[in-house]
Order: structure tokens, then sequence, then C-alpha cells
């Protein structure tokens, strides 16, 4: 079963990847996303089904932050398990000012974080995130990780550095 907590400040993602996102309405969006959760669905939200339970989270059709506003992505050692691995996200300067607004401004709203087009986790916002680095994803085995650092990183040759517009 995944999870997220917070330590530091920084989101984590805790739970296995699967890489399979043809089950995933978001998956063309892009292979890593941020959305606000809902409080009802509507013609400017889709739910999605949180990875690991029987949970169904409604998020917003608008992104919060996605794979354009990442500059790298990198495994590291999970300080948390011994011989597991975590993501951390590297973003650019923009994405962390808007992590820090958009966190700010909802503090008690849900954030799904989506890759590949599944929804990893939906953790509560309950402080404001003003960072450069983000995990996304921990415990996992290192092949699983290095998976989904490639998958950003080649993700990022020709993506577009434009932010989306709140």
């Amino acid at each position: 079963m995944n999870r997220a907590v917070w330590i530091a400040g920084v989101l984590c993602v805790v739970g296995a990847f699967n890489s399979s996102a043809a089950r995933a309405p978001f998956a063309r969006a892009g292979f890593i996303q941020l959305r606000l959760a809902e409080a009802v669905p509507g013609d400017r939200s889709r739910t999605l089904a949180l990875r690991g339970s029987d949970e169904r989270v409604t998020l917003a059709k608008q992104m919060v932050l996605d794979q354009s506003q990442v500059d790298s992505a990198a495994v590291a050692a999970d300080a948390q398990q011994e011989g597991a691995w975590r993501v951390e996200l590297c973003l650019t300067p923009w994405a962390s000012k808007a992590l820090a607004r958009v966190t700010r401004e909802n503090v008690g709203r849900r954030l799904g974080v989506i890759v590949g087009g599944e929804l990893m986790v939906a953790p509560v916002v309950r402080e404001p995130v003003a960072l450069a680095r983000l995990q996304i994803a921990a415990g996992l085995p290192r092949a699983e990780a290095d998976s989904i650092v490639a998958r950003v990183n080649e993700g990022l040759h020709g993506a577009s550095l434009e932010p989306h517009r709140h």
C-alpha cells in the first residue's frame, strides 16, 4: 500500500512504480504531473483510482506542475529504508515558486502526484512547500527508480519549459 509523508517540507511518495500507463486518463499530458484534488467531480475534473487502494480521487484537469517544469531527475539511496531507492526531481526556479504559491493557497486540500498516468498518492497539503528538489517516490527497488528517472529525463529533451498559466 502506498502512503505519502511530509518530511522536512518534502513531499515523499512511498510505494512501488508500475510503468503501465495504458489505464491512465492523464497519460498523454506528461509522465509527471501534480494536480489539485476537487471536492466533487465536474466538467473540469477527472477521477482516478489511488494506487494500492480502492479509493478514487477527483483531480482538476488543470495541472499545477508537470514534467516540463523539471530540470532533471535523479535516483538516490532511501535513508528511511535500507536497500531501497528514491526518485527526486530538480524543479525549475519557476516551478519551485509555483509549487510554493499553490501549496500556500491550498493548505488542507489534497495534491495528486501522477507518475506515468497512475495516481501514486494524493496527500493533504499541511503547509506550503517551497523546494527546488521534490521527492516523488521512495522505498523502490533500484530498477524501478532507474526506470522512472530514465523516463523523466528522456521526456525533458524537447519538452516545453513554458509555465502553465493558472
